[in-house]
């Protein structure tokens, strides 16, 4: 069966495995981003490279090894911190390489070259720091994805109380809502709450001949069958012939 089959194949190790697959990426990552200016073709290489082993390695896990036990994991950890200094170390060795071996500064000397050195790559760490600001870290899609789960984290575990929203209770604001439909959902089923409503004891009437027949009384109904107001408010329009 499957599980015998997954018993016989290699254990993937839950810190080796990974470790091992990071390595080699930050290698050619490394390789090629410290010597780009002496080789400017490796950049294409190395996407060519990583690709190819990153499908190598999905297959070496999902069929040459036994089925991984899954862990929770909040970023890559150190090897950020590597990629990142890995990167400014990049600026500084293809600066020296630009300036001590490019032939057209043959006709300077060496203060020239300092002075070049040191205007290059300040300008590229310029550049390195306004893209890391421009490009954001976080696609959108995942952004509100997380932004979502905190909310729905807030609410359900941390029990966080909703925003108060202060409506405008004036006679004006009740003129221009009288018209639109009532959207209110209570909390339970009371009969104090359908007493609000103008003319309650036609609407019942109605609502009992069309839902439950003429002999059934909306009082006699358990809580869970009454209507709610906004049920009520809609055949009310039906009713009276008004459009919904």
């Amino acid at each position: 069966g499957t599980s015998r089959e997954q018993m016989q194949l290699e254990e993937y190790n839950i810190l080796l495995g990974p470790f091992g697959d990071y390595r080699d990426l930050v290698i050619i990552y490394g390789y090629t981003v410290l010597f780009v200016a002496a080789f400017p073709l490796a950049p294409l290489m190395a996407l060519v490279n990583s690709y190819v082993q990153i499908r190598a390695d999905a297959w070496h896990i999902s069929v040459c090894c036994r089925r991984p036990w899954p862990s929770n994991a909040e970023d890559i950890g150190t090897w950020a911190a590597i990629i990142e200094l890995t990167s400014y170390f990049a600026v500084i060795v293809n600066s020296l390489i630009i300036v001590y071996t490019g032939t057209f500064l043959d006709d300077f000397d060496v203060a020239s070259r300092l002075f070049i050195l040191l205007g290059l790559y300040h300008g590229l760490f310029i550049v390195k720091y306004a893209t890391a600001i421009l490009v954001d870290d976080i696609p959108a899609d995942v952004r509100i994805q997380l932004e979502r789960q905190e909310f729905t984290q807030a609410k359900l575990i941390k029990l966080q109380q909703d925003d108060v929203i202060e409506v405008e209770d004036d006679d004006a604001t009740r003129q221009n809502n009288q018209n639109l439909p009532d959207i209110t959902i209570h909390d339970k089923d009371d009969d104090v709450v359908y007493l609000d409503y103008p003319g309650y004891e036609n609407y019942m009437r109605d609502l009992e001949t069309a839902r439950f027949g003429a002999e059934t009384k909306i009082e006699a109904l358990p809580p869970t069958s009454r209507p709610r107001p906004l049920q009520i408010e809609h055949h009310k329009k039906h009713v009276s012939g008004l459009p919904v």
